[in-house]
C-alpha cells in the first residue's frame, strides 16, 4: 500500500520518450493545417500526400502516421520539440524534403497566418535550411501539387 502511495505521488521521472521524428513530422504538418484555423479534406490530403511521398508509404501507412501526428498535435507538444526530433533524426536532404512538404500543406490553404508563417521561419532555422533553400523547398511544393 506504501508503494501505490509512494509512486502516486512521486515526481515524474525525467526518462520522458523521445519524440519518433515520422510521427513528429505528421503533427508539424498537422499543426500548419490547423494554423490558419480549419482543417480541411484538402490539407488531410496534402498530409497524406507529403507522408506517403516522404517516407515510401502506401495510402494506409500514411493516413496511420498522420492519425498518430494528430494525436501528438493534440497532446500540444511544443513545435520546437517536434523540429529538434526531426533535426536530430534525419539527414539534410530529408530535412529539406520535409520542409517540402510543410510547404505544400501551407500553399494548400490560400490563407496565409502570422502564425504559419513563424512555423515556417521555425522549421526553416530548425532544420539547418537557408531562406534560399527553403525557396527551393516551396517550388518543388508548387510542383508537385
Amino acid at each position: 500500500m506504501f508503494n501505490s502511495l509512494k509512486t502516486l505521488f512521486a515526481a515524474p521521472s525525467d526518462d520522458a520518450q523521445p519524440l519518433d521524428s515520422r510521427t513528429a513530422v505528421a503533427a508539424l504538418l498537422v499543426r500548419a493545417a490547423k494554423s490558419e484555423g480549419t482543417y480541411s479534406y484538402e490539407d488531410i490530403r496534402a498530409i497524406d500526400r507529403s507522408l506517403a511521398r516522404h517516407f515510401g508509404l502506401n495510402v494506409v501507412e500514411a493516413m496511420k502516421l498522420r492519425a498518430a501526428g494528430e494525436k501528438l498535435e493534440r497532446a500540444e507538444v511544443d513545435p520546437q520539440s517536434m523540429i529538434t526530433a526531426i533535426r536530430d533524426a534525419l539527414a539534410p536532404e530529408e530535412r529539406f524534403g520535409v520542409l517540402s512538404g510543410l510547404w505544400e500543406v501551407v500553399l494548400t490553404s490560400e490563407t496565409r497566418t502570422k502564425s504559419i508563417d513563424d512555423l515556417l521561419t521555425k522549421a526553416r532555422r530548425g532544420f539547418g535550411i537557408r531562406r534560399a533553400e527553403s525557396q527551393i523547398a516551396r517550388e518543388h511544393a508548387i510542383a508537385s501539387m
